[in-house]
């Protein structure tokens, strides 16, 4: 995994938004709703790889089993 989801999204989202500003709003939902469904086997299958990985090595890596789909989705949050 390289950078969060969020973050890739908000990035290409900027630069898809700086590219074609007079874009319709319906053009620009369509495009999300593609990438969404294109990143979708992404993070299908770093969910089954995180998911077959015994605690331990989840835990050096910082997640329980419980936050691994959260963190595909969503990123990591910062240590609190």
């Amino acid at each position: 995994m390289s950078i969060s989801s969020r973050q890739g999204r908000a990035s290409l989202r900027a630069i898809r938004d700086e590219r074609a500003p007079d874009t319709p709003p319906l053009a620009r939902a369509f495009e999300r709703v593609l990438a969404w469904i294109r990143t979708r086997p992404r993070m299908r299958r770093d969910a089954r790889e995180l998911q077959g990985r015994d605690d331990r090595l989840l835990a050096d890596i910082g997640l329980t089993r419980s936050e691994v789909e959260q963190a595909i989705r969503h990123g990591r949050l910062p240590p609190p």
